[in-house]
């Protein structure tokens, strides 16, 4: 008889228990097997965690190397599929591109797919997707040449087999437009992060630029061809921060939307290195947006930090996943909100707090999605910190895969699908209206609602509790701007933005 222990199982519980775990196994006299992993230990809500696998393991390529940016889809089989870059280490040469496929259980051995012998070019953060029309096929962009910061080259491949097999590298379209003169003259596609699909079927596609390392610049291309390699256009920006210390602008946009017909949009950035993550939000399905701020979450040990994803789950509630730590502890920090403003943490993965002088988890850059099965899959970098270390010390030798489940996650106080069917039947009474007006909202008439206006930085102004049917809110003293409205009750939360002129 074996008795099997997993050492992450066991850290997901708390340090204090596992002081009394271990010296019930010296009273074992039976054979031992004990299964070591990635050395990890979870902190929040670590019954949400349903399992958690390995993608790629100890890498090494020429007997250094490092792995970076992995990304995740579920192709329209069913199939999950994660790809990433890896090499002797960011920027150089040899840096390709990997796919690896999900059977049920474990990841397959990753195949390099692109600068197959290592001479070049060098390729940068691969975006995985699959869009929901019907006969879409498994989408993969990248960057190749170059770097973020002297200009790259974005190209897409297509799969009609779940990842098996790809198409040839395509360049993206080329373009006339000025803003990409240091790109090639062609876009760039999605910079990091997952597009978000349209009901139309197009797809907005968060985009940036680091040229300079100074001045960085967001923006986003729009797709709207079954052709995924031609119909790009600019869609909305560039726009700049305004920060202008070096490494210090918005990157990397990542999307949630509050409205079933993605309307009501919300922009996630990254801002520069080690900085506060910034948010914004549309009424207009993303053609313009309003002013930036930080997305601040309680509960947290730090801001969350480089290389965020965002996802809005069907349960009507929002999740960010971002780094979090100094150089030496970096987790991933795992935040919710039911409205987009108010923010929490519910989770962090390695979590670690080692001593000074000794290293520590370097975990960074999630990508995440939701399944078919409603279920958040995650994947990220992980590797053990050397301090004062830089560039191959890094030691980024894994990339990790964990399944989380949203209702754990949020608490499950929204029923599925209920949040977005409201808002779209609510949606028609909505407007703005002008200063000195009132603003009228239809309730429905079963059950007793709370509901509150915010300014865009979350501050209450106005509350009317146990409320119902038709409701009469009067704006007539707020002065012009952006507010929000947020209605809660019988086990649902709906949100929507208004302007006072």
């Amino acid at each position: 008889m074996q008795f099997i222990i997993n050492i992450n199982m066991i850290r997901y519980v708390s340090r204090n228990h596992i002081l009394f775990i271990f010296p019930l196994l010296l009273l074992w006299n039976g054979p031992l097997s004990l299964i070591v992993a990635h050395e990890t230990f979870h902190s929040g809500k670590t019954n949400a965690i349903i399992e958690s696998h390995f993608v790629q393991k100890n890498y090494s390529y020429g007997g250094v190397g490092e792995v970076h940016s992995a990304t995740i889809a579920q192709a329209s089989n069913g199939t999950l599929v994660c790809a990433f870059y890896g090499g002797t280490e960011e920027g150089e040469n040899d840096v390709g591109i990997y796919v690896s496929r999900f059977n049920g259980s474990s990841w397959s051995t990753p195949e390099r797919i692109d600068n197959i012998n290592g001479s070049g070019p060098v390729c940068w953060n691969p975006v995985i997707f699959q869009p929901k029309r019907s006969g879409a096929p498994l989408l993969l962009w990248y960057k190749v040449t170059g770097s973020p910061t002297s200009g790259w080259a974005g190209v897409i491949r297509t799969s009609t087999d779940a990842g098996q097999s790809w198409s040839v590298r395509t360049d993206l379209p080329s373009t006339s437009n000025s803003y990409y003169s240091a790109f090639g003259a062609q876009y760039i596609g999605p910079t990091k992060d997952k597009p978000l699909e349209m009901p139309d079927g197009s797809l907005l596609l968060g985009s940036s630029w680091e040229i300079g390392g100074s001045d960085y610049r967001i923006h986003i291309e729009k797709q709207d061809n079954s052709d995924y390699t031609q119909g790009y256009s600019l869609f909305w920006g560039p726009y700049s921060s305004g920060y202008t210390a070096r490494m210090d602008g918005y990157i990397q946009p990542a999307f949630l939307w509050h409205s079933a017909d993605k309307q009501q949009l919300q922009m996630v950035v990254r801002r520069g290195v080690g900085k506060e993550t910034h948010t914004s939000f549309s009424d207009d399905g993303g053609k313009t947006w309003g002013p930036f701020s930080v997305l601040t979450a309680s509960g947290t040990r730090g801001a969350v930090q480089a290389g965020i994803d965002a996802q809005t789950l069907d349960n009507g509630w929002h999740v960010v996943a971002g780094s979090q730590g100094g150089t030496r502890d970096r987790g991933i920090a795992v935040v919710i909100s039911q409205d987009g403003i108010s923010w929490q943490q519910a989770l962090r993965l390695d979590d670690q707090d080692p001593p000074q002088g000794q290293a520590g988890h370097r975990t960074e850059y999630p990508s995440m999605i939701l399944d078919n099965q409603n279920k958040l899959q995650l994947v990220y970098t992980a590797g053990d910190h050397v301090p004062g270390s830089t560039g191959r010390g890094r030691n980024k030798k894994n990339i990790l895969h964990v399944v989380l489940d949203p209702d754990v996650l949020t608490g499950g106080t929204t029923s599925s699908g209920s949040r977005t069917a409201m808002t779209a039947g609510m949606q028609s009474r909505f407007a703005a209206w002008s200063s000195g007006a009132a603003m009228t909202i239809d309730l429905p008439a079963a059950g007793r609602y709370l509901l509150t206006m915010n300014t865009l930085q979350g501050k209450c102004i106005a509350l009317r509790a146990d409320v119902s049917g038709r409701v009469k809110v009067p704006v007539s003293n707020l002065p012009s701007g952006a507010y929000f409205i947020r209605i809660s009750g019988n086990n649902r939360n709906y949100l929507y933005r208004f302007a006072v002129k």
